[in-house]
């Protein structure tokens, strides 16, 4: 549905933003909740790599990995691209 999609774009811009002030400040807690949402609706709109990479931060975060988490968003935020072009 072109509605649907056009919401979902509208999201991921807006995750896109807040996954970089996120960064920049190394919120590592904002990042996890900004990825969170990113995980579960990435494959319902046909981008299984969107969620693959937001739980991958996800998991980071939970596993206490913080070293990796800003790696991991920076990746997050080049699928959040691809979608988004």
């Amino acid at each position: 549905d072109d509605e649907l999609m056009a919401i979902f774009r509208e999201s991921a811009t807006t995750y896109q933003r807040q996954l970089t002030e996120a960064l920049s400040q190394e919120n590592w807690g904002k990042v996890k909740e900004i990825a969170h949402p990113i995980k579960g609706s990435g494959s319902s709109f046909g981008f299984p790599m969107l969620t693959e990479k937001a739980n991958e931060v996800c998991d980071a975060y939970d596993n206490e990995q913080l070293e990796q988490i800003a790696g991991l968003t920076e990746i997050l935020i080049v699928e959040l691209d691809k979608v988004l072009t």
